[in-house]
């Protein structure tokens, strides 16, 4: 599995689960093999079977989660991750992922209110500050997406996301030269962001 041979893998794990059926390790990793492989309908089946074997196993509602999310289910996504969050209140990774799911469903004010709970939560946790960020600029409150995108570039400076998000709301103040500053080390740490020279230009 750490060779990220996931077909092997999973046979291997299904190998051992013939003789140890209910073997909660085999079960959680061959459900993560699964989903690296896009079968997400055997990794659900595996996740839940983890469960059934160890109820308040974290990682494997926070997985089965996750692969709702990419079949586009996300009441079941948001039912699960509740789960989760009822099992161990501080998971931040469950909250990084309810906010994912609202962005996708354009619930933006409602994904903030996850993202800032994750915050509440680890004040350090740099996706969180990233996705307020962007969340804020698209809302229009620039002043708190420059709170959020400061934090992260600050646990962060490499994050080229945060710089080109700075970048855009100097463009959108007509800051042009404080833009091209932030365009400019965001293409200097990632040459190849797919935006940054676009919007550098129209700084």
């Amino acid at each position: 599995f750490r060779k990220k041979e996931y077909h092997s893998a999973a046979s291997d794990f299904l190998s051992e689960l013939t003789h140890r059926p209910r073997h909660v390790q085999c079960l959680y990793y061959s459900g993560l093999a699964y989903m690296e492989m896009g079968n997400m309908t055997q990794a659900v089946q595996q996740f839940y079977r983890t469960i059934k074997e160890m109820p308040r196993h974290v990682k494997s509602h926070f997985q089965l989660a996750r692969a709702f999310a990419t079949q586009g289910n996300f009441s079941k996504t948001e039912e699960i991750l509740v789960k989760t969050l009822e099992i161990f209140p501080a998971y931040i990774p469950a909250y990084l992922e309810l906010g994912k799911a609202a962005e996708q469903q354009f619930q933006l004010e409602k994904a903030t209110t996850h993202y800032e709970k994750a915050v509440s939560i680890d004040e350090n946790c740099r996706e969180a500050h990233l996705q307020l960020g962007l969340i804020y600029k698209n809302l229009g409150k620039l002043d708190m997406a420059i709170k959020h995108l400061t934090k992260a570039i600050n646990l962060d400076p490499s994050d080229a996301d945060a710089l080109y998000y700075f970048g855009l709301i100097h463009i959108q103040r007509n800051q042009f030269d404080k833009a091209a500053e932030k365009l400019q080390l965001a293409v200097k740490v990632q040459p190849l962001h797919p935006f940054a020279h676009y919007s550098l230009g129209l700084a």
